[in-house]
């Protein structure tokens, strides 16, 4: 692309060049050639160095032409107009005017935009015997220079634009590639987005019959409800006639039932008022026994107080008639020299067979009691008997010695131990209480403990 545009610069050179007016105008001894610079004699003059500043000029103003492409150098601006140098030199005193303000206007400017056009400008400036033949001989016109230097601003509007162009045609080109890049990650992206949408309407496909069958199985189950609903209102709604019918009936029935209560309550309130009335009868009784009562309790705590006072006098009598009795004993005593107690002899045999037939009720008593712990002793014996042959005997069953044994050897060390433990306990509450049932039996009965010999 760089090539084309060069190239395209070239073209657009060659074509100004061809169609300027100043070259054309300019005889063939004006325009640059090799044998200007060397003169024809070969020694230097102010003549021979004005023609070589005008093929430098012209070199400086075509330089600007010449950045970035394949330069058209003053060699090849020479040849297009190698005709002759004798009538140039004629006119070099007319453009020395020009040549003057030229070169002080435009100097650092054209040093600045052509490497190839400053040399020579150092050179002359360097140089002060070639700007003075310059000043005296001139070199062009000032209007073939004022055509020159349309041509060259034209020249370098031209090399602008062909650079923006460039600049364009590079921007273009790159531009180009990433839209390439961009069109092929797109296509890529649109081939991958095609793939998910013909994925995607599949899925939708599968979800609209899965839709549509769902839809179908909802029908069907709304169907279903509704008729099931429908048996299931009609079924309630017969049971709410038959419970109308019910409710009316009970209706009817609780009407005559608080008629009845209704005369039930008349009848109530009319007893009632019988009953209050004797209630308050009943009330003027009880006031009446109240105050007959607290009248009697009176009457009984006088009673009361009067027999204490009697029981008194009548314990102060027994009391003066005991010391009486003693005083005539001790008189008595001290007349007969012996004491007589002539009662306790009279008390002594009665009280002999009081105590004989207390002492024959313990021995029928104990008599019994040792019969009956003999009897609970055979019975213990028979049932300790029938339980070892329980124990022996079946040896399936649970309770058996053998399964008693099994569930010990099963057991484990520490619930062996807490079963240890437990009976322990219970033989210790067992003995206490034997041991507190015998305290019982020594503290009321110990005659039932009592060893008799045998007769």
């Amino acid at each position: 692309m760089k090539e084309k545009s060069l190239q395209s610069s070239d073209e657009v050179d060659m074509s100004l060049r061809a169609e300027s007016p100043t070259d054309s105008a300019l005889p063939p001894s004006d325009r640059c050639s090799p044998i200007n610079k060397c003169g024809s004699s070969g020694s230097p003059s102010y003549s021979d160095a004005e023609e070589r500043f005008e093929c430098d000029g012209e070199e400086e103003d075509f330089g600007v032409m010449d950045i970035g492409r394949p330069s058209l150098s003053s060699d090849s601006f020479r040849s297009q107009g190698s005709g002759g140098s004798g009538s140039g030199r004629r006119q070099l005193p007319q453009r020395n005017s020009w040549l003057r303000t030229s070169l002080r206007r435009s100097g650092s400017n054209r040093k600045q935009s052509s490497p190839l056009g400053g040399e020579p400008f150092q050179s002359l400036g360097s140089n002060p015997t070639l700007v003075v033949g310059c000043r005296s001989s001139g070199c062009f016109e000032a209007e073939d220079l004022q055509s020159l230097s349309e041509r060259q601003q034209c020249v370098d509007d031209l090399s602008d634009k062909v650079l923006q162009l460039q600049s364009q045609v590079s921007a273009l080109s790159d531009n180009l590639t990433s839209n390439g890049d961009l069109y092929r990650r797109v296509k890529q992206e649109n081939a991958s987005l095609v793939d998910r949408i013909h994925t995607l309407e599949e899925q939708i496909r599968e979800l609209e019959i899965k839709s549509d069958e769902r839809v179908h199985e909802e029908e069907r189950r709304l169907k279903d409800a509704l008729s099931r609903q429908e048996r299931e209102t009609s079924a309630e709604l017969d049971r709410c006639a038959s419970r109308l019918h019910s409710l009316q009936q009970e209706q009817l029935s609780l009407q005559e039932e608080t008629l009845r209560l209704r005369g039930l309550a008349d009848r109530l309130k009319q007893e009632k008022a019988q009953v209050v009335d004797q209630l308050e009868q009943a009330q003027a009784e009880l006031c009446q026994l109240r105050e007959e009562h607290r009248h009697v309790q009176e009457l009984a705590r006088r009673e009361r107080e009067d027999a204490l006072q009697q029981r008194a006098l009548h314990a102060q009598l027994l009391q003066d008639m005991g010391r009486e009795l003693e005083e005539l004993r001790r008189l008595r005593t001290d007349r007969d020299g012996r004491p007589r107690s002539p009662s306790l002899l009279d008390l002594l045999p009665a009280r002999c067979r009081e105590l004989e037939a207390q002492l024959q009720a313990l021995r029928d008593e104990n008599k019994a009691l040792r019969e009956a712990n003999e009897e609970l002793q055979a019975q213990l014996l028979s049932s300790h008997v029938e339980e070892g042959r329980h124990l022996v005997g079946h040896v399936n069953s649970p309770d058996s010695l053998a399964a008693e044994f099994d569930t010990l050897d099963t057991l484990s060390k520490d619930k062996l131990i807490d079963t240890v433990k437990h009976e322990k306990e219970d033989n210790v509450r067992l003995r206490t209480y034997i041991d507190s049932i015998l305290l019982n039996i020594i503290e009321n009965h110990p005659q039932l403990l009592e060893v008799k010999p045998l007769s």
